[in-house]
């Protein structure tokens, strides 16, 4: 089971990366652990480099998220749902996490940023150019106003591994679902 990125209940998302030096133990423990009052969705998810770990979760309000995070064992920040476009629909078999982020907040150039990659993604559209295996990009941000996360779903890690021409970078990671919760 994955998250419902457009979820139009979901004020808040938690996410939140680390690396484990045991992350099956830290993943089945995860799961283990009973939702937090406020707490729609949550997911734990395994990095194709086997040691990063990613926190995915949806929350009621800001307040219950922000509870949350002050005890939760692991760093998370806060985001909002902006924008998203999914492509097709399909079995997702990778989540990819970009990360963006900037010196100073900004939320228009956020804003612009995204917007401007949404027209681009519209022209590639309109000239017949299609990302094999990419399902949806989903963009949230900070609440500070200085980070970007796109949470993309593709159906493998072989498909985001062709169209990006790498095996790993520094502004994301590729994921595979392991545990989700949901009320």
């Amino acid at each position: 089971m994955l998250p419902d990125p457009t979820r139009a209940d979901a004020a808040v998302v938690l996410i939140g990366e680390w690396t484990s030096t045991d992350p099956e133990a830290e993943l089945d423990w995860l799961a283990a652990e009973p939702l937090p009052e406020g707490c729609q969705f949550m997911a734990s998810y395994r990095c194709t480099d086997g040691v990063n770990l990613l926190h995915y979760s949806q929350w009621t309000t800001s307040t219950a998220a922000r509870a949350h995070a002050a005890t939760a064992p692991i760093p998370v920040t806060e985001f909002r749902h902006y924008r998203s476009r999914v492509d097709t629909t399909g079995p997702v078999g990778c989540v990819v996490i970009a990360q963006l982020g900037i010196a100073v907040a900004d939320p228009q150039w956020l804003r612009d940023f995204v917007d401007r990659m949404f027209t681009t993604g519209e022209e590639a559209d309109a000239a017949g150019m299609v990302i094999p295996g990419l399902l949806a990009a989903h963009f949230y941000f900070s609440i500070d106003g200085t980070d970007i996360r796109n949470y993309a779903e593709w159906t493998d890690p072989g498909c985001h591994r062709a169209m990006t021409g790498a095996d790993e970078s520094p502004a994301w990671k590729r994921y595979l679902p392991r545990h989700a919760r949901t009320l």
